[in-house]
């Protein structure tokens, strides 16, 4: 958004990015021998003095400050955000995001005895968490990505494990999403996960740091609960003080043509007085919400808006989940395939149990499986869309994405709680993805992108194509698949670069090919 550009102008924000990669750092004291010291090739491996009163865990703060300071080698300390400002009060929800933060996280470690990777036992090793700055989605933006990526791993020896995770926020710049947007978004996510799934290692089916939507969500398992603010609790208030909820009244709710965006709805917030927005959503009233208008006239002609493209989508889900109007056939890519379609994978409970067995030494287990578990039948794409498209506010959609913990992609920060905090974070976050620290980065994050960015603004018919497909491919293998999806998503090089891949680790992951 350019410094010029003011919050009432009709044009829609760019969305914004901001990927966070974890890795592991070995380190060394400067007299212990190198285990890998006759390997060419190779980085240098950090090296710490030994002191009498030096302690390992001193070592954390010590790497991540190192690495900070390689980043300032090369300009990348303090605010180096492309994002402009378009007020005070969006200065004030980004500017945390504003730099390259370089952080420990506690899920991020080394076992203490790997018994696949002895030689790994023979360094100290400390887990860090790069984040980048939020950022457009242009072209420079992603190389900024890949730059970082080769200067760490050119400067300094580092691997990722199964603890490690590569997690893509993804928001509309200093905006949040309005209740339609999260809708579509909603509702791609939870056809299309399992595609998304395939794109990454497995084990992250049974990781618990990013739990699947369809498997464990409260819409899967036919929850009654309800956002926070419908809760006993919550309308008592946090400390029985009835406090306002703001979000399934006004802050969550739809931005109609004509009116400020939700930014402004925040900033002119005063004493939870939200009446005459609330009468521009009572039945028969279609006309926008403007502050010091006329009484608004009942007969007013309904606007051409985000809300008419709603209508649409419904009208179509209540066709197919009647049955009708399911016919589909993915559309032929501007490009040639260079692998056939994958067999969706059908992990049975003993499967999924040994994965997370597998994650027991990375910290990523403790789901369960079998009897007992939360695990439900899935319900399918359709019966999931039409419930979304039944809320009536982002929070509300929240509550039902929410798999108890943080999801394979999450919308917690769209929960009753965060739309109370006019600083809270815009995004909705993409974490099925594992530690990497090749090129993958780079297009896992483009990947994620452009889902949220075709969700959002995919004419009707070809997002509800899509949808179909999804549906189609959780019943019959080799009618469409994960690059049938990024194809569709209109990701064409991210589709190629995602066949290499599994070209790469198809086989150690266990997919399988249709026969054609």
């Amino acid at each position: 958004m350019s410094a010029e550009q003011t919050q009432s102008e009709s044009r829609p924000p760019r969305l914004t990015f901001g990927v966070e990669m974890e890795f592991l750092v070995p380190w060394l004291y400067v007299d212990a021998e190198d285990p890998h010291g006759d390997v060419k090739g190779l980085s240098p491996v950090l090296r710490l003095i030994r002191t009498r009163t030096f302690q390992p865990y001193e070592a954390d703060d010590i790497v991540r400050d190192i690495i900070k300071g390689e980043l300032g080698k090369h300009g990348l300390d303090g605010d180096v955000s492309a994002y402009r400002y378009s007020s005070e009060a969006a200065k004030e929800a980004l500017i945390s995001y504003a730099g390259w933060g370089v952080v420990g996280d506690s899920s991020v470690a080394q076992p203490f005895d790997d018994s696949d990777y002895e030689w790994a036992n023979k360094y100290a090793w400390v887990g860090v968490e790069i984040q980048s700055p939020a950022e457009p989605d242009t072209p420079t933006a992603f190389k900024a990505i890949d730059y970082v990526r080769s200067i760490l791993t050119r400067t300094y020896r580092m691997r990722v494990n199964h603890s490690c995770g590569l997690h893509v926020h993804v928001g509309p710049g200093a905006e949040r999403f309005p209740l339609g947007a999260m809708r579509r978004i909603a509702s791609l996510a939870w056809a299309a996960e399992h595609l998304l799934a395939n794109l990454n290692h497995p084990w992250r089916q049974a990781n618990i740091n990013c739990r699947l939507v369809r498997d464990r969500s409260n819409m899967s398992r036919g929850m009654p609960t309800g956002p926070y603010h419908s809760s006993a609790i919550g309308r008592a208030g946090v400390f029985g003080d009835g406090i306002f909820w703001s979000c399934n009244l006004y802050v969550g709710q739809d931005v109609r043509h004509g009116e400020e965006p939700i930014s402004w709805r925040e900033e002119n917030f005063e004493d939870g007085d939200t009446s005459g927005f609330e009468q521009t959503r009572q039945e028969g009233h279609w006309e926008p919400f403007q502050v010091d208008a006329e009484a608004p006239d009942t007969d007013t002609d309904r606007a051409d808006t985000e809300s008419s493209l709603d209508d649409e989508v419904k009208a179509r889900v209540r066709r197919i989940g009647k049955g009708l109007d399911t016919s589909n056939e993915p559309t032929e890519p501007g490009r040639t395939r260079t692998i056939p379609r994958i067999k969706n994978p059908h992990y049975t409970v003993e499967q999924l149990e040994k994965f997370a067995l597998n994650l027991e030494p990375y910290g990523g287990d403790g789901l369960e499986f079998g009897e007992g578990s939360c695990r439900v039948p899935d319900p399918g794409v359709f019966a999931g869309v039409r419930q979304l498209y039944e809320c009536s506010s982002s929070c509300d959609i929240a509550a039902h994405m929410e798999p108890g913990s943080r999801g394979f992609i999450n919308f917690d920060n769209y929960s009753c709680m965060e739309l109370t905090i006019p600083t809270g974070s815009r995004t909705v976050e993409f974490r099925g993805a594992e530690g990497t620290l090749g090129p993958w980065v780079s297009t896992w994050a483009k990947i994620c992108v452009g889902f949220v960015k075709f969700a959002v603004h995919a004419p009707a018919e070809e997002f509800l194509r899509v949808l179909v497909n999804c549906d189609i491919s959780t019943r019959e293998d080799g009618k469409y698949d994960c690059i049938d999806l990024l194809d569709d998503l209109g990701l064409p090089a991210e589709a190629a670069a995602a066949e290499k891949r599994i070209e790469e680790y198809g086989d150690d992951w266990g997919l399988e090919y249709v026969e054609e």
